[in-house]
Parts: C-alpha cells; structure tokens; sequence
C-alpha cells in the first residue's frame, strides 16, 4: 500500500519499523521494537519536562496516553518529517477517550464517540471538526503498542466523517520529544 506522499507501510516512521499487515485491522498493527525500551525511552525524555497544567484532572482512562508534560503545538508542527498514510480505522480507539473539554469549560468530559453520537449537543466541537484543516498532518506516537494523536484528533473525525479511509500524519518518537515539551528550567 503506497500512500500519497511516496512512503509505503513497511518502510521506516519515525525510527520505527512498521508493519501494517492488514491495515483495515487495529490489532494488525505491530512495532518492531522492544516495546519495553520505548517506554525507558518516553520516560527518559518526558522526566525533564514540566508537569501538564491538569495533570491532577486527567482521568484514569486517559492518563496512560496523554502525555503529562506541557508541550508546544508550533514546535510539533515544526518537526520536519516525510508524513504517511495512516488508516483511519487504526486510530477510532481513540474515540472512547475523554480527550474534550465540555461544553461548561471542564477538561477530560467528552470523548469523540459522544460527539459523534449528539454533534448538535456540542457546538464547540462541531465548529472546530467544521474547520479542521485535512492538509494538515495529524501527530502520532506510539504508546503501548498503539498510535495515540498528540495532535489532530478534530481533523481525525472530520476526515472519518467525510469517508476517508487514511490521514496524513508524521509519527514521532521518543528522541523527538525534547524538540516540542516544555522544558523545566528553561
């Protein structure tokens, strides 16, 4: 499978070799990685970092894939990356995470399933699906053996919405962390 950009799923993302055996199959998804260095490796990278502002507020639910550090999104989009093709399919997990604020302002409330279900009880989220910008990537990482979107997750369901099958992102890694998180002491 090749995508519009040239790279095709077995080839190399982010350090990381890929493999997409089936990609209409989440669980086909698989890293070839010892999945326990990437973990030693996000640690590694994320324990200078300053603590998220609702670090207290994350549930349970979100907190193994949310990263607790504050982080800039102009830094991430500066990452300089050959984006891929990501199967839409592989990243709808995500829609049972409380990733959205409520409409009364409160963090962690609404996860994109619910939106999905009552987009007419969501009028910040519609909008902001509404202009999504699809030319631009979302951001992944892997996190315990899934991709998470750091960044995109509005244009991940605007893209869904219209039928897509694949979204444009860059996959980042561990070693790019540095680049974009708030450093403590700086």
């Amino acid at each position: 499978m090749r995508s519009e950009c040239g790279t095709t799923f077995g080839q190399e993302v982010a350090g990381y070799s890929v493999t997409w055996d089936n990609p209409d199959v989440l669980d086909a998804i698989s890293v070839h990685l010892e999945h326990e260095r990437v973990d030693q490796e996000l640690v590694a990278a994320l324990a200078h970092g300053v603590p998220h502002a609702r670090l207290s507020e994350i549930p349970t639910t979100l907190a193994p894939w949310l990263l607790p550090v504050e982080w800039s999104r102009e830094r991430l989009w500066a990452i300089e990356r050959q984006p891929v093709q990501l199967p839409v399919v592989a990243l709808r997990w995500l829609y049972d995470l409380p990733l959205w604020r409520a409409q009364d302002g409160r963090w962690f409330m609404v996860t994109p399933g619910e939106f999905l279900r009552d987009q007419a009880g969501y009028a910040e989220h519609e909008m902001r699906v509404a202009q999504a910008d699809l030319s631009r990537p979302v951001h992944a990482l892997w996190r315990h053996d899934r991709l998470f979107l750091i960044d995109g997750v509005h244009r991940l369901v605007k893209a869904d919405r219209a039928g897509w099958s694949t979204i444009l992102a860059v996959v980042v890694g561990p070693k790019d962390l540095p680049s974009f998180i708030e450093q403590m002491g700086s």
